[in-house]
């Protein structure tokens, strides 16, 4: 059975907004992030972060911004 077709509004659907339009481009996260080259990082760190027969590999920016986080709470 195919899914039902949705018809076009010209509303703005509230779950499907993305994510950079909720985002404040000010932010000096925001900034960062646009500042980072994250392909270099991707080749740097992918000998470290390799594809294990279990599970994936997580995205670079996932892990670069979990662990400034895990370094904060680990006591």
């Amino acid at each position: 059975m195919k899914p039902k077709s949705q018809k076009k509004r010209g509303q703005i659907d509230l779950f499907n907004t993305p994510l950079a339009d909720l985002l404040s481009p000010r932010h000096e996260l925001y900034q960062l992030a646009n500042l980072i080259h994250w392909q270099v990082l991707d080749a740097l760190s992918s000998e470290f972060f390799t594809v294990n027969q279990d599970a994936p590999t997580l995205p670079t920016r996932l892990i670069a911004s979990n662990m400034p986080l895990n370094f904060s709470t680990e006591r």
